[in-house]
């Protein structure tokens, strides 16, 4: 069964970014209003921004090395737990490594600048 079909998936659009639809579940601004009742706004928004934006950059690394190695990939859904790019790697050793490998790379990445920024 597609995970596409799920109640999990009820998500709102945010357009199409590099050839890639980016939807929004709906459970992902559930994290917001977490955020807001734990934190003072201008902290919750960033708490939010940012793992948003993390998110998003770790799914269009997957996005992009599977277009990168010959695969297709059309559709990512943010989540508050990660997200879900529905990629599909081409049928190569390359492929099936690099594309669920560029998630956590781009992570170690984002880290690394982190780390980098707070010495």
């Amino acid at each position: 069964m597609d995970s596409r079909t799920t109640p999990f998936y009820l998500s709102l659009p945010l357009g199409t970014w590099f050839q890639t639809q980016v939807r929004v579940s709906l459970f992902f601004l559930l994290l917001l209003i977490y955020c807001l009742l734990e934190h003072p706004a201008p902290i919750a928004i960033t708490i939010f921004g940012l793992v948003f934006f993390s998110v998003l950059l770790h799914e269009f690394a997957h996005v992009f090395a599977a277009r990168w190695t010959g695969g297709e990939a059309e559709d990512i859904l943010m989540w508050p737990l990660g997200g879900l790019a529905y990629a599909r790697p081409a049928n190569t050793p390359a492929s099936e490594f690099l594309t669920p490998a560029a998630g956590p790379l781009t992570n170690m990445v984002l880290a690394g600048i982190a780390r980098r920024a707070s010495l």
